[in-house]
């Protein structure tokens, strides 16, 4: 379980992540208690989110970013938002913590 940080034209697997099949996409999900979304009282319409995005989940709709249901839950697009328009909210720390380590071990034993 992990998330790709590396730079589109460098890496295979975020490359191909924008073409992703349908397993694919069902291997890497967003964590429960994650929340990606746009003030569109802020959003200029700039479209550098949408490009940033290596899952493409954020699409252009009237001059606006608008996240889809395949967003990963990354951040790549909360860094790259000149104007701050895109926020990700976490459900309290404890809950977040719990649901990560919850998730690592049904794929790896970490001993918690």
């Amino acid at each position: 379980m992990f998330i790709c940080f590396c730079d589109d034209c460098c890496c295979l697997y975020r490359t191909h992540m924008k073409k992703r099949g349908e397993n694919l996409n069902k291997a890497y999900k967003k964590l429960p208690g994650v929340t990606v979304r746009v003030n569109y009282d802020l959003c200029n319409g700039c479209g550098v989110c949408a490009e940033s995005c290596f899952v493409a989940a954020i699409q252009m709709k009237d001059g606006m970013a608008v996240i889809g249901d395949d967003c990963k839950g990354c951040g790549c697009c909360v860094n790259v938002c000149t104007v701050q328009a895109i926020i990700m909210d976490f459900a309290d720390k404890e809950t977040l913590v719990n649901n990560l380590v919850q998730h690592i071990n049904t794929v790896a034993d970490i001993g918690l």
